[in-house]
């Protein structure tokens, strides 16, 4: 997928170059640093900086400049803006804060991709308004984001608790999910979606077992490195002390990793290649010698040696025959979807009412069963579909304080406390200023008397 590959180039970068801020931010300098205390002074923020290092981060818009400040002032990290010589917009924090930053900066771009993209995000794709599915199985979840991935929309995964996930998405892209609700249905029922089910069920186990020994693998690792083979090319190598990644096969960009406290980074990334096989050096030497299909074949071979279930003749023939009836029934269930008000955006003009389709839909229910009429070859597939499909409820008003997102229209308020206390010390000022001249500007013109230049006779 895709949006995997985005996922894995996302971890390795950061992983190796976290430090420096992906090339977009740098240490400064003592000197300057000192500069900007002494402009800031008695604000919150320099109370906040004081005695901490400071890092600066470049951003390329107005519009991410005006996004990253709203979203680090919601976060209560203290920031400062400014602008290079060259004219860049710059943030100034604290060298602490640069993951909050990055991570900060990273949603706002992954509002704008496909596939799996954080809660954070998919507040900013929603623009505060979001809804979800909740209480899926794993392979539900990972169909709806295979298809979410394909229709051009960013959808957010999390487990909520052992096996069971939910998923977050923006609310205008709720008529599409429900589209997709009813393809995920569709693939899992019947005796198809009994082999789906299983082939996913492997996939799942295997991926988690070689991110597993990815991470940490056993003693004999020193004597004997391994290799992982993604289906769409990646390969991953892991000896005693490193990690080495290659992008889109053995002449792609490259990446290495140090094994030791890269643990975690290292099983995320392997558990995102695209149906890992791992193997030993000889099998990686034999299988670099192949051309395409020869080497599809071989990660077939050896899938099946770690226990990959197979798929019969028979069970390809159902599979192919589900596929030919998939636009039909995948319509049928739409008319039935339980969320009407998003499904009729989907199969009715602007001219037809949502009360019209719900009692076109009603009529057609009795024809939904007439299974013999559609020609399937597995009587209970419709229903088995209509069961889970009815399952899918939209979660209306999911819960979103684990994320930064603010409206813009809520900033001016935001903003305003967030320095209470640099507030609070410039009205003594202005206050203090105002006494004095009270006492010391008898003519009321708003000058020092005694500093008065004297008017010309």
């Amino acid at each position: 997928m895709a949006n995997e590959q985005r996922q894995i180039e996302f971890a390795l970068k950061t992983t190796e170059q976290m430090s420096t801020m992906v090339a977009n931010s740098g240490m400064l300098a003592e000197s300057f640093i000192k500069g900007i205390m002494d402009c800031i002074d008695g604000s919150r923020t320099a109370k906040m900086f004081r005695n901490e290092p400071l890092s600066a981060f470049y951003v390329d818009s107005a519009e991410k400049k005006a996004m990253i400040a709203r979203f680090l002032r919601k976060q209560d990290i203290p920031f400062l803006t400014t602008k290079t010589q060259s004219g860049r917009d710059a943030f100034i924090v604290r060298a602490g804060d640069q993951e909050a930053l990055f991570n900060t900066n990273r949603a706002i771009d992954q509002a704008k991709e496909a596939g799996w993209i954080s809660k954070d995000a998919v507040m900013i794709r929603g623009e505060g308004h979001i809804k979800s599915y909740e209480d899926l199985t794993y392979a539900q979840a990972v169909l709806f984001l295979r298809k979410a991935e394909e229709s051009g929309i960013g959808i957010h995964i999390r487990e909520a608790e052992q096996g069971r996930y939910d998923v977050f998405f923006a609310e205008k892209d709720a008529p599409e999910m429900v589209r997709i609700s009813s393809s995920v249905a569709y693939d899992l029922s019947g005796k198809g979606g009994e082999i789906l089910r299983r082939q996913m069920e492997y996939q799942e186990k295997n991926s988690c077992r070689i991110a597993e020994r990815a991470a940490w693998p056993g003693p004999d690792v020193e004597s004997r490195p391994f290799y992982i083979v993604a289906r769409n090319g990646d390969i991953a190598k892991r000896d005693a002390a490193t990690f080495t990644y290659e992008m889109h096969g053995l002449h792609g960009q490259r990446y290495c990793l140090q094994a030791v406290k890269n643990e975690k980074q290292i099983n995320t990334i392997t558990a995102l290649m695209d149906r890992p096989v791992d193997m030993t050096p000889k099998q990686f030497a034999t299988f670099a010698k192949l051309n395409g299909k020869e080497r599809a074949a071989y990660l077939d071979k050896i899938d099946k040696e770690h226990g990959c279930p197979d798929i019969t003749a028979g069970e390809q023939e159902i599979l192919r025959q589900k596929e030919e009836n998939r636009s039909l029934i995948e319509k049928k269930l739409l008319q039935a979807n339980p969320e009407q008000v998003y499904a009729s955006q989907v199969l009715t003009n602007d001219d037809v009412s949502v009360e019209s389709f719900i009692d076109s839909a009603r009529d057609n229910y009795e024809m939904q069963h007439d299974m013999s009429q559609i020609g399937l070859p597995d009587p209970v597939l419709l229903d088995d579909a209509r069961a889970m499909q009815n399952g899918f409820i939209i979660e209306e008003d999911p819960f979103t304080g684990d994320t930064f997102y603010v409206p813009e229209e809520q900033d001016e308020d935001l903003s305003l406390a967030f320095d209470r206390e640099f507030e609070r010390a410039l009205a003594a000022d202005i206050a203090d200023d105002e006494r004095y001249m009270d006492s010391y500007d008898i003519n009321g013109n708003e000058f020092v008397d005694d500093l008065e230049i004297p008017t010309p006779e």
